[in-house]
């Protein structure tokens, strides 16, 4: 029961911290793309200048820095709880479950299966939140 627990305790403070750094990283990379000129640039030309492919660029690159660090954030938890023993093959594992591509079950005791259950929602939402959020930069980089 209490191992029941703690998993249940460790999945809802994993999701709250991935919300709320990913809330944070999107909104500090918008501050950071206006800051460079992209409201500015985008009311005068549209996805064909270098200006726009550079802050594109910029974004893309934050949001993968974005996601590895909760894909970090997780496999730093699978290794503290000890439900996988070295960093690297829980780096590996919390990357494929994060991007719901799937994990192999002898990888994680069963008693941390809720876990990466929980991971595997917490990164298709995080990916869709992300996908949302980069759709409305590049509209509003061509000013649609």
């Amino acid at each position: 029961m209490l191992v029941e627990l703690t998993e249940v305790v460790v999945a809802v403070v994993m999701v709250v911290a991935s919300v709320l750094v990913h809330g944070a990283g999107l909104f500090w990379l918008s501050r950071a793309l206006r800051l460079v000129g992209a409201e500015e640039t985008r009311r005068h030309v549209g996805l064909d200048s270098p200006r726009a492919v550079f802050d594109l660029t910029a974004i893309v690159l934050g949001l993968f820095v974005l996601h590895g660090l909760e894909i970090w954030g997780w496999a730093l938890v699978y290794v503290t709880v000890g439900a996988i023993p070295d960093l690297r093959t829980a780096v590996y594992a919390s990357g494929f479950v994060y991007a719901t591509i799937g994990y192999d079950e002898d990888l994680i005791p069963e008693a941390w299966r809720l876990l990466v259950a929980v991971e595997g929602i917490t990164g298709i939402l995080l990916l869709g939140w992300t996908t949302g959020f980069f759709v409305s930069v590049v509209s509003r980089q061509r000013g649609t």
